[in-house]
């Protein structure tokens, strides 16, 4: 072999090799790309329960807010679940159903969510979670449903095991039969099978 056949080979050696590198490195970037964006896209449930920044502000006051996260959490402690954590994405969420004014729940399962309304337009915050709370006694802990003819899933939905975060929006300006409306949103979703806790 000449020396010029040589170097031209060692030359398209080197030049398959930078191609076969810089291909490599193109396409595990976009595999990489690709992953990363499935990941978020997971992240991101119907109703961005995610800790974020407040894109709507709960229209409970601090106080307020304070008292209904301990009412939840006094409640699962006393079966050693663990405590619930506010989650202003969940309060937005929570506010904008609040805003809408309807007393009927959203057909969106990536989210729990308990309703609370009443005709008395200063009703305490503090009889929200109690009033859950009182379905209890319609609770079968071993089945994890409701006594027939009964309603027991918000109390079960605040004593989820697996929810990690609540967040909550309330419209005191109803028209109509109802003056405030109480919206709490869960996340993960209680209620989806078998018993809470």
């Amino acid at each position: 072999m000449s020396a010029t056949s040589h170097r031209s080979a060692v030359a398209l050696l080197v030049l398959f090799s930078t191609l076969t590198l810089l291909s490599v490195g193109v396409f595990g970037q976009r595999r990489g790309k690709a992953k990363r964006a499935k990941i978020v896209k997971e992240q991101k449930p119907t109703g961005s329960t995610s800790t974020q920044k407040c894109s709507l502000e709960s229209e409970l006051t601090e106080a307020e807010r304070d008292a209904i996260l301990t009412a939840h959490n006094e409640a699962r402690k006393t079966l050693n679940l663990p405590a619930l954590k506010w989650d202003c994405g969940l309060a937005s969420f929570a506010q904008a159903w609040a805003n809408a004014g309807r007393f009927r729940h959203r057909d969106d399962p990536s989210v729990g969510e308990n309703l609370f309304v009443s005709t008395n337009s200063e009703e305490p915050i503090a009889s929200v979670v109690p009033d859950w709370l009182d379905e209890k006694v319609n609770y079968v802990v071993r089945t994890g449903e409701c006594k027939p003819d009964t309603v027991c899933t918000h109390y079960s939905q605040v004593m989820w095991r697996e929810t990690t975060l609540v967040g909550c929006g309330i419209n005191r300006k109803l028209a109509g039969k109802w003056s405030v409306l109480v919206v709490c949103n869960y996340s993960p979703a209680g209620n989806t099978g078998g018993p809470a806790y």
